[in-house]
C-alpha cells in the first residue's frame, strides 16, 4: 500500500519500507534474500543503531535456520506478520542460534513490481 512517493506498507510483513525509486503504479515489492542484512547487535541494539540502519528496519522472530552447503538460510517472521522472509547469510564457523533478530533492507535493493 503506497504511503507517499517513496514509502509504502508491506502488508505481508506488517511494516513500512522505503524505496530509493519513486513508487509509481506497482502491485508488489520484493527484495532478494541475500540483500536482507541482519544487524550484528541483534534485538538488544535496536535503540542504539544509527539512523541510516533504522530505515527499512524490521524486528523479527527466527522461525527456522537451514544450514545449506555454502550459506545459512534464516527464516524469520516480522513481529505480528503473517508471512516469513528468507535471509541468506554466509556460512559461519559457529551455529546460528538467535531467536530474535533485527534486519534492515537498503532502499536501493527494494524491487518494485507489476503484475
Amino acid at each position: 500500500r503506497k504511503i507517499d512517493e517513496f514509502l509504502f506498507e508491506a502488508l505481508d510483513w506488517g511494516c513500512v519500507l522505503r524505496s530509493a525509486r519513486p513508487i509509481g503504479d506497482v502491485d508488489y515489492a520484493g527484495v532478494r534474500s541475500h540483500y536482507i542484512q541482519i544487524m550484528d547487535d541483534g534485538i538488544n541494539g535496536i535503540d542504539g543503531i544509527s539512523g541510516m540502519n533504522k530505515i527499512n528496519g524490521i524486528e523479527c522472530d527466527v522461525a527456522r535456520v537451514v544450514e545449506e552447503l555454502f550459506s545459512t538460510a534464516v527464516i524469520a517472521r516480522p513481529r505480528g506478520a503473517a508471512q516469513t522472509l528468507k535471509i541468506d547469510i554466509q556460512k559461519q564457523n559457529r551455529a546460528f542460534n538467535k531467536s530474535k533478530i533485527y534486519v534492515t533492507i537498503n532502499p536501493e535493493r527494494v524491487m518494485l513490481l507489476k503484475k
